[in-house]
Formats: C-alpha cells, sequence, structure tokens
C-alpha cells in the first residue's frame, strides 16, 4: 500500500469471483465459507498507518509455508484477502492458474488478480482454514495484505478501541444465535444495513455497512470503510446536489490512492454539521471523486473514513444484531 501523503486518501477494493474450477477434495471447504476456530473473543493490538487500521496475522500456505505481515482491516473490501505478489510467492496458497478474478475501487479503476486458496490464516488466537484469496499483480507496492469484510463478518462482532490501540473479534459459541430485540438499546447505537454498489441482494456474506446520519437536518447514508484514509469520500453526484452542495467548501486538490491506481480529486471543508452516532462534527476534510466512470448500474454513496471514525474512543460493528456502537471517551465501557 503506498504511503500516503496528507494531501493523499487511500481507498479500499471490493473484489468478484469469475467461474472457475475447484479441486475436488476442496470444493466443498471453498465453496462454503472458511471455518473459524478458536475462542469467543480475540484481542489483537492495532496499528495505525496513514490512519488507517492495521494488524499482524500469520499466513499459511500449503506444504508448511508461512508468513507472518501485516494487514490492512479494510471494511470497504469486498473479498475474504488479498495479498501483493511478493507475500503470495512466501506463503504459496494453492492457486487457479486458469482462474480469473477482477479487483475494482469503485471510485474509479479494475484490475485482473488470480484467486487461490491458504490453508490458514491465524489471527491472534483464531484460525480461519481454507482462507480463499486474491493474488495481486506483481507491480503491487503494497507491504501487506488486506484483510476484507468477507472475513470480518464471519465473526458476530469486530471492535476498534482507537484509545487502547486493540481490536476485538469476538463470536458465540455454536448454538441458537440471540439478537437484540432492540437494536438501538446501547447509547451510540445506530442501526446498519448491508448495502451493494451493484444493488441485488445483499446480506451478510455480499453487502458493505451502512449507517444513517444527517448534514444539519437532512438525513445522509454513509459507507463505513476502515480502508479509507480520509474524513469522508464523495461521488460527485451527490456532492453538487444537496444537502452537500451548500455545506462544502472549495480548498484544492487531492490524491486518491487505491488497490488499482491514483486519481486526482477535488479538495474540500464541511462547513456544516456532521452528525452520527449522536456526536457532530464540522470542517471535515472531503474528497469528491468523479462517479462517472463507474460500471453501469452502479451506484455510490458517502464513505466515512477511520481519520472521523476514530474521534471516537471505540466503534464496534455488531454483524450479528445489524448496528454499530460509537463510543465516546466518557462512555462507560459495555461489559465483556
Amino acid at each position: 500500500m503506498a504511503v500516503i501523503a496528507a494531501a493523499a486518501i487511500f481507498l479500499g477494493a471490493c473484489a468478484s469471483r469469475q467461474d472457475y474450477v475447484l479441486p475436488a477434495n476442496l470444493r466443498l471447504n471453498i465453496e462454503g465459507r472458511p471455518l473459524v476456530e478458536g475462542p469467543e473473543a480475540t484481542v489483537l493490538l492495532l496499528e495505525t498507518r496513514s490512519q488507517m487500521p492495521v494488524v499482524k496475522l500469520e499466513i499459511a500456505g500449503p506444504w508448511g509455508h508461512a508468513v507472518w505481515a501485516p494487514a490492512l482491516v479494510d471494511t470497504g473490501a469486498m473479498m475474504y484477502m488479498d495479498l501483493p505478489h511478493f507475500l503470495a510467492r512466501r506463503a504459496r496458497p494453492w492457486v487457479w492458474l486458469g482462474s480469473v478474478g477482477r479487483v475494482r475501487t469503485w471510485s474509479f479503476g479494475e484490475e485482473r488478480t488470480s484467486l487461490g486458496v491458504l490453508e490458514g490464516v491465524s489471527i491472534g488466537d483464531t484460525r480461519l482454514s481454507h482462507m480463499p484469496v486474491n493474488l495481486s499483480p506483481k507491480r503491487s507496492e503494497r507491504p501487506g495484505a488486506i484483510l476484507g469484510i468477507s472475513a470480518l463478518s464471519l465473526f458476530d462482532s469486530v471492535g476498534f478501541d482507537w484509545e487502547r490501540g486493540t481490536m476485538t473479534l469476538r463470536r458465540r459459541p455454536p448454538g441458537p444465535v440471540e439478537t437484540l430485540d432492540d437494536p438501538r438499546s446501547e447509547p451510540g447505537c445506530v442501526p446498519f444495513r448491508w448495502w451493494h454498489p451493484m444493488g441485488g441482494e445483499t446480506n451478510r456474506g455480499r453487502g458493505y455497512v451502512v449507517v444513517d446520519g444527517a448534514v444539519g437536518a437532512h438525513k445522509v447514508d454513509l459507507w463505513i470503510d476502515t480502508g479509507c484514509g480520509g474524513d469522508l469520500v464523495l461521488p460527485r453526484s451527490l456532492a453538487q446536489g444537496e444537502p452537500w452542495a451548500s455545506a462544502l467548501e472549495e480548498n484544492g486538490s487531492i490524491k486518491l490512492f487505491s488497490a488499482t491506481g491514483t486519481t486526482t480529486a477535488g479538495r474540500f471543508k464541511l462547513r456544516g454539521r456532521l452528525t452520527i452516532g449522536g456526536e457532530s462534527f464540522t470542517d471535515l476534510l472531503v474528497a469528491v471523486f468523479d462517479d462517472s466512470t463507474l460500471p453501469p448500474g452502479a451506484t455510490a454513496l458517502p464513505i466515512l473514513g477511520t481519520p472521523l471514525l476514530r474521534k471516537f474512543a471505540r466503534v464496534t460493528i455488531d454483524f450479528a444484531n445489524e448496528r454499530v456502537i460509537f463510543e465516546r471517551s466518557d462512555t462507560p465501557e459495555r461489559p465483556e
């Protein structure tokens, strides 16, 4: 991943699989979801690189090949995992040489990628066995892997404690799943819905996390993307209309870095008031990209990036109850 200067933002990517044939002895494992083994809660040290969350993983291929590597935790990446070429050479995942997939950054650009399967990925003391993986082209300069939302949503929740510098993955033991009668029953709780740029059916296995926010008195949708290194990224088609147009002040240009290249976008300040999770913010950095290049039928939403999420003490994405919990420093911590 490129080093991000003060005037640059990195955007996450999503990936899709084309049809391909799996070896018969692995087909049942791979076409289902990866097997998760480990305790109910796994706590990891959380680093921030260019203001985005990074954890350390052990990536294991077949025949005993393994490598420790940093991984960007990216809720804006529709994939289990992406490996740059140099890590793939060391872990040596199973690769289907005839398989072709695509990695697309929704703001711009698309690139072909190979597809494979890892023996396993250890995230702290939790192991994900038979993990599907996208293999980036040789010219990829990212120093680490990407852990996407398809892997994160295998857990019941993922919590970012920005003050303590930890990330907690939780999952319930086997048995009936208890859900809350009211997902907003705790302070700072915001229900979320699954969304996909191409439309169609969305669920825990196919979708991004979108929550309600507000600009002034106007309700807006916000896509939570921890792989975005800016406060807000807006598609131009939305930025030109209300409530955004009257709230934005032009402030030069900014570079957007992604898995498929770079582009220059408009740089703005949000002079209006953005409210989310019961808190209001102003003077936010906003990048505006040209969404006219999206594939036919695709839509775009405002992207809420990690720098803005870090203005809270803790943020938890509760997949089981479809809610996001935004906590301030003075919010009593929830019982474990």
